[in-house]
């Protein structure tokens, strides 16, 4: 609610605090504090710190991909490293997890939850900005 709200101070001091106590009552390897990681993440992306988003997106991938690969969470995670990513100019591993992401997310739009349906948007602006850059570059070269 907070991020939602442009809060992100207070969003983050919420998500960090809410990952601490879950890594320390059930574990890193539970789902609630993959979802946590996720989240925080989520809110470093909001303040355009990618390379703070960038481990927490890559723990959630990591997680997912082993335990829940057909599920909306792995390609919500996707998108969140892919964004990190580009974001640090890392286009080329970017791009593939903002589209791996995005289509995963579409395929799974049903089960996803409405707030977090936003990151369907936010990945293709992703990809059209990479590629808008590609060609930009590409064109400059010649």
């Amino acid at each position: 609610m907070y991020q939602q709200e442009g809060k992100y101070a207070v969003a983050e001091n919420y998500a960090a605090e809410v990952l601490a106590t879950r890594r320390h009552a059930v574990g890193s390897d539970s789902p609630i504090t993959i979802d946590a990681a996720a989240a925080l993440a989520s809110v470093y992306l909001s303040q355009l710190r990618f390379a703070e988003s960038q481990p927490l997106a890559r723990e959630a991938l990591n997680f997912c991909q082993a335990k829940q690969p057909d599920e909306w969470q792995r390609f919500r995670a996707e998108i969140l490293l892919g964004i990190s990513l580009a974001g640090q100019n890392k286009d080329a591993e970017a791009e593939f997890l903002l589209l791996e992401g995005y289509q995963g997310m579409v395929a799974r739009r049903d089960r996803i939850p409405a707030p977090t349906r936003y990151l369907t948007h936010l990945a293709d602006e992703w990809i059209v900005r990479l590629r808008s850059e590609g060609l930009t570059q590409k064109g400059s070269r010649n």
